[in-house]
């Protein structure tokens, strides 16, 4: 039976629009950061082939629980053992909430006793969480925490569709964060002083998610490009796989990184990012104060990829800031000459 959080949620998804509050729990892992962290762990805690807290819109990989699952009632332990990995979880902050049973549903502090609980069967578990170490439920007792530097920026939910374009405009500031592993075989150090670096995890993230998406686009082609022995429908379904059919076509993170090579000759497609770092957005923003517009996604993008350029070169913000005034310029230049003609 579907339980009342899960509800509410499917019925905020069809809203036909929405206020930035409505967001709540809702905002999700920049997929870069995450890819980022599957690949600096996977090789202390195994490939991450599950997804704790997702939807149909925003898992990070093929297997998850969905609000109507109820992550806390799932055996996660049992489940990693047939596909043979770790698991991921960005944790909802919402107030807790247990279902028409009286079982948790939402709170840190009843997932985390599920954490600790899946842990002594044998899970390997990576959350990334806020810090807040002042709160009763930050977990002292976890087997390894390391802290990121650099504030990670949230995305706004697919399906979140703003009421007012300018009141309700997603703009995630984003806050410090950790990462929290539960595994009872860690033997690595436990608090590493050294911080985790944010901009290093959302480009290595990057890289991978491109690989990814050349690759996908390779066997893409390679069907179409096939003759079709039998009519199907473009919107078939696939057939559910079983556990280990789904186990064996997990991506192993830990081999992407020596199969690389093969794919140095293969150009990347492009992807538009819009999860960049707050820093980079910010010098963004202050230039269309400066010039003001409303760029499209893709024009916000580019201007994000110049900052952000200019910000990893060495030059200063205000530097950076002037380029971005300086292309934005160009661009109403050139819009008002393409109007005179």
């Amino acid at each position: 039976m579907t339980n009342a959080y899960a509800q509410a949620l499917a019925t905020l998804q069809q809203q036909p629009d929405h206020e930035l509050k409505q967001i709540g729990d809702q905002w999700e892992t920049p997929p870069e950061i995450a890819w980022g962290l599957f690949y600096t762990f996977a090789p202390k805690i195994g490939p991450i082939v599950l997804d704790i807290f997702a939807d149909d819109c925003n898992a990070l990989v093929a297997n998850y629980y969905t609000a109507a699952d109820n992550a806390l009632q799932q055996d996660l332990a049992g489940d990693l053992r047939q596909l043979s990995g770790a698991a991921f979880g960005n944790p909802p902050y919402s107030i807790p909430k247990v279902d028409s049973e009286n079982n948790p549903i939402t709170g840190m502090e009843n997932i985390l006793d599920w954490c600790r609980a899946q842990r002594d069967q044998g899970a390997k578990i990576m959350l990334l969480v806020k810090v807040a170490t002042s709160e009763g439920w930050w977990p002292e007792d976890a087997d390894f925490i390391q802290f990121i530097a650099g504030r990670i920026g949230f995305k706004a939910p697919s399906w979140y569709k703003p009421r007012d374009p300018k009141k309700d405009k997603p703009a995630s500031s984003g806050f410090a964060s950790a990462v929290i592993i539960w595994d009872k075989d860690w033997k690595l150090e436990r608090r590493p002083v050294e911080r985790l670096s944010r901009d290093q995890l959302f480009t290595t993230g990057r890289m991978l998610l491109d690989m990814i998406n050349a690759r996908a686009e390779q066997i893409a082609d390679v069907r179409l490009s096939a003759p079709a022995e039998t009519e199907t429908s473009v919107c078939a379904t696939k057939q559910p796989e079983t556990a280990s059919e789904q186990a064996k076509n997990v991506l192993n993170h830990t081999e992407i990184a020596s199969d690389q090579s093969n794919y140095a000759s293969e150009p990347a497609l492009p992807v538009l990012n819009d999860t960049w770092p707050i820093e980079v957005t910010e010098l963004v923003e202050s230039a269309l104060d400066q010039c003001p517009c409303e760029p499209n996604d893709a024009f916000y993008a580019e201007l994000c990829a110049l900052a952000n350029a200019l910000r990893l070169s060495g030059k200063s913000n205000e530097e950076a800031i002037q380029a971005v005034v300086a292309t934005l310029k160009e661009v109403a230049a050139d819009h008002l000459q393409g109007d005179a003609a």
